[in-house]
Parts: C-alpha cells; structure tokens; sequence
C-alpha cells in the first residue's frame, strides 16, 4: 500500500512549478493554506522553506537571511532549508560569500540544508522527509518541542560558531542582548562591552557578521 504524503503549500507557492508537480502526484495531498512559516509543511511534522538560489543570494543581499534563519530555528516543529537550482553568477556576491551563508544556516542555525536541481527533485524530496517522518513517529521518536532553558541552551550552542565564541562567552552575549537577532545588530563597541569579549573578538564578530550580512563591505569600528 503507497503512503500518501499530506502536503501544505503556502499559498504564495501557488504559482511556482514546484506546486504544478505535487498536484501531478497521486501519493501526494496537497492543500494550500498561509502558512506563517516555511513554503511547506510535511505532514504536520516538518516545515520546509524553499529558496531557489536566486532567492537565496536575493535574502544574503537584503539581509534577511539572518531573521529567517532564527525564526525557523524557534520553530516548535522541526526546520529545512531546501535551495533549489544552481548558483547564479552575481557582481556582488561570490562563491565565498554563499558558502559562508550555507555555513552560517548548518552551523550557527543548526538548520539542515537540502540541495534540489529543479522541481521535480524538490518534490521528490518532500516526499521523502514525508516518508522519514512517518518512520520517525512509528518508532516513537518525538517530534522537537522546547522549553525557555532548551532554546536558551540552543541559542548558545549557535553562538559558540562565531570566531572567538566559547560557551562562557556564548552564554554573556546571550545574557546581554536576550536574543540571536540583538546579538548580530549589536555594534562593536556594545559586544566589547560584555564582560570576558573585548574589542579584539567584538572585532572579530563583526567581520563574520558582516562578510554574511553586507557582502563585499569591510566591517569598521562603529561610530
């Protein structure tokens, strides 16, 4: 007996080919819904946000890309990122930029990051997280819920990515600024400011930062 995967599609993916393939599927129930996360949800277990490259390098320029992440990263339900197509060639943005990106959704976010050629593939995929899923339930294992010292556990675990981070220093900057999002707006001199960082790793942090946030601009002390 074919498991039918349960599908829904934000309703702004209404008109993308993606969308045009699932409702071809005859294992595949797609409902459209808005949906405040994500492009697609997977059985009610796995939230999906689909970039195509051009929409990726489109959220690094325009800095969004952070605020996704973090959002998805809350998220009661586990989060993928699915980029889908080949890297564009952009005057602003290189090869070293967008891998810093992708190291920065893996590693920081500790988001997972699936690869597409094109829309059949990207299908293709939600299919199998949906298959996943449901072998996943079966066997009991829980689906990802969190109380407030899980996410700050979390939140720390990310931080410790940025250059010069250990735990100690992770769980300052936490303390300090209360959020991931207050600690990539922070300025230099307010990271120098908490205790055990110093302007030379406050320096650090703003390099990183900016090389992801704003490429090809050079991090300068702020004003």
């Amino acid at each position: 007996m074919t498991l039918v995967v349960r599908i829904v599609v934000d309703h702004r993916e209404r008109r993308s080919a993606v969308y045009a393939v699932l409702e071809e599927a005859a294992d595949i129930d797609v409902q459209l819904a808005p949906l405040k996360l994500g492009d697609y949800l997977v059985d009610d277990r796995v939230l999906v946000e689909r970039k195509t490259f051009g929409d990726f390098v489109a959220s690094i320029l325009r800095g969004r890309m952070f605020d996704q992440a973090a959002r998805l990263a809350r998220a009661r339900l586990p989060a993928v990122v699915l980029l889908e197509g080949a890297p564009p060639r952009h005057p602003r943005l290189g090869r070293a930029q967008i891998q810093g990106a992708i190291v920065t959704l893996t590693f920081v976010f500790d988001l997972p990051l699936l690869r597409s050629r094109g829309p059949d593939e990207t299908v293709w995929l939600l299919r199998a997280l949906g298959r996943q899923a449901a072998r996943r339930q079966a066997r009991g294992a829980a689906s990802r819920s969190w109380n407030p010292k899980d996410a700050d556990a979390r939140r720390i675990h990310m931080l410790t990515a940025l250059p010069g981070v250990g735990p100690k220093r992770a769980a300052a900057l936490l303390t300090r600024f209360g959020s991931l999002r207050a600690v990539v707006d922070a300025t230099e001199p307010e990271i120098a400011a908490v205790p055990g960082i110093g302007p030379h790793t406050a320096v650090r942090i703003r390099q990183f930062v900016c090389a992801i946030a704003e490429p090809g601009r050079r991090s300068r002390p702020d004003p």
